[in-house]
């Protein structure tokens, strides 16, 4: 994966934890309303704003479904697989440049 691939899988995974945090207040909403019992002692703007609600999360939900369809997540382990690799990588080096210095 090049930084290219990398910085557009981040930018993505960003994006679509918003989208899910927007979907989740809508949908919190409708069920604050359901479950309060407003939906129905309040009359029609409590139904309209039921409604809204869940329009709302049906809306920002769509591009988070696609993106794990797309296999996002496959994406995200490979990037973090990576990640640790170079982790691995670099820390006998760093052990390595430790012990140089400390050592009379």
């Amino acid at each position: 994966m090049n930084q290219e691939q990398r910085e557009y899988t981040l930018i993505a995974v960003g994006y679509n934890c918003i989208l899910l945090v927007l979907a989740l207040a809508a949908l919190s909403v409708s069920g604050w309303l359901l479950l309060s019992g407003r939906l129905f002692s309040e009359g029609i703007d409590a139904t309209f704003l039921f409604v809204v609600g869940l329009v709302l999360a049906f809306i920002f939900s769509i591009c988070p479904a696609m993106a794990l369809r797309a296999g996002l997540l496959r994406d995200v382990r490979e990037l973090l697989k990576s990640a640790g690799e170079h982790a691995v990588d670099a820390r006998p080096q760093q052990e390595k440049a430790w012990r140089e210095s400390h050592v009379h």
